[in-house]
């Protein structure tokens, strides 16, 4: 998703962003204005878990299957727990990385300088394993420098750096999408 922020099509097509909370919560009120802005009709079939007539019954091996298995609005893909997977560490660098877009979607409240603060205290922390690969780097037995010297660490790395600079640029992500407006 870091990659695809700011995509430059964004900028010359017509596209919306959709949060997920807005559809599981507001079903009525996102698909109408979802409708709306691509100018199409709103049809019932839009509220169920269907395509082209046949019935999606949820994917069986998801821990959440049998709880929103068959429900399109289901709750608990939204209703996680917070640090399930990422530490308080990992958040705060993702959360930096990601407040453009949260910000212009709704999810936090806008605060140039603290983002900035945060942007400079994240820069030397990209560097180093995040608290997921340590767990990660644990479970395989892996040894650090193996780790680090993968394809998916060094990866992951020159993203991360890419979006730094941009956003130490810009301080936002230039063309990112717009959300959808809801009514």
């Amino acid at each position: 998703m870091l990659i695809e922020i700011d995509n430059y099509a964004y900028k010359n097509q017509k596209s919306i962003g959709v949060r997920l909370e807005d559809l599981k919560n507001y079903p009525k009120k996102t698909i109408p204005a979802l409708c709306q802005w691509m100018g199409i009709e709103e049809n019932e079939s839009l509220y169920e878990m269907t395509m082209q007539g046949k019935k999606w019954w949820g994917d069986p091996t998801s821990s959440d299957h049998l709880t929103d298995g068959m429900n399109p609005f289901g709750k608990i893909s939204i209703n996680r727990t917070i640090g399930s997977i990422l530490s308080k560490n990992d958040q705060f660098i993702l959360r930096t990385f990601f407040y453009p877009f949260s910000a212009r979607f709704g999810y936090h409240d806008k605060n140039l300088e603290q983002f900035k603060n945060d942007l400079q205290t994240i820069r030397p922390m990209i560097d180093q394993m995040f608290d997921f690969e340590k767990v990660i780097k644990e479970r395989t037995s892996d040894e650090t420098n193996n780790f680090m010297n993968s394809g998916s660490y060094v990866y992951l790395r020159s993203i991360l750096k890419d979006r730094w600079n941009v956003l130490n640029e810009f301080h936002t992500y230039p063309n990112m999408i717009q959300p959808l407006k809801i009514n």
